[in-house]
């Protein structure tokens, strides 16, 4: 998929069904009414909230996620389909009403001419500090173990990765009880 151009130019995305399907679930059939809040927590790396911005036009759309590394995914995600109106924010979904995160800008998707464009560093993705209102939100998803990272074919891909060592590494749907019974 890596190939399409539609793919490299923003205009089609790649998600694995599961994770599709967790949105779906929240939404459910209609989807929000405009003007309805929608955030994601644990929103890292993005694909789940990219799908939410899509489907949620005229909402307000907010991720939270605890690793800045992979916020910073997140947000490289959003700058490239040009989801630039949700709301990015850094901090621990356990606290989001009670102590300050960081809200990160989401860059205006920019042409990229024959010249590479610099990158931002983190440091100036930074917007604000600040603290989310309890009650304020229509839809959570909280997706924490993310279905994607956590399925079996995605385990298996990072297993098989050549030159790695993943013969002590047994899955748990592959292990034993003391009768030797799967």
């Amino acid at each position: 998929m890596s190939r399409l151009s539609s793919y490299k130019d923003g205009r089609l995305f790649g998600l694995d069904v599961s994770s599709a399907s967790a949105v779906f679930a929240l939404l459910g059939e209609h989807g929000p009414e405009p003007g309805s809040a929608v955030l994601d927590l644990c929103c890292a790396p993005g694909t789940k909230l990219l799908m939410l911005s899509e489907l949620c036009k005229g909402s307000r759309v907010a991720g939270v996620d605890i690793k800045r590394e992979r916020l910073m995914v997140c947000r490289s995600l959003l700058t490239k389909y040009g989801s630039h109106d949700v709301e990015l924010y850094h901090g621990d979904a356990r606290d989001i009403c009670n102590k300050p995160m960081e809200r990160l800008t989401i860059a205006k998707k920019k042409s990229r001419g024959r010249k590479r464009q610099r990158r931002e560093s983190p440091a100036e993705a930074l917007v604000e500090t600040t603290t989310l209102q309890a009650g304020s939100w229509d839809y959570v998803l909280c997706d924490a173990e993310c279905t994607h990272d956590g399925s079996v074919k995605h385990m298996l891909k990072h297993l098989e990765a050549p030159g790695r060592d993943s013969s002590g590494v047994v899955g748990f749907w592959q292990q034993q009880d003391d009768r030797g019974h799967p």
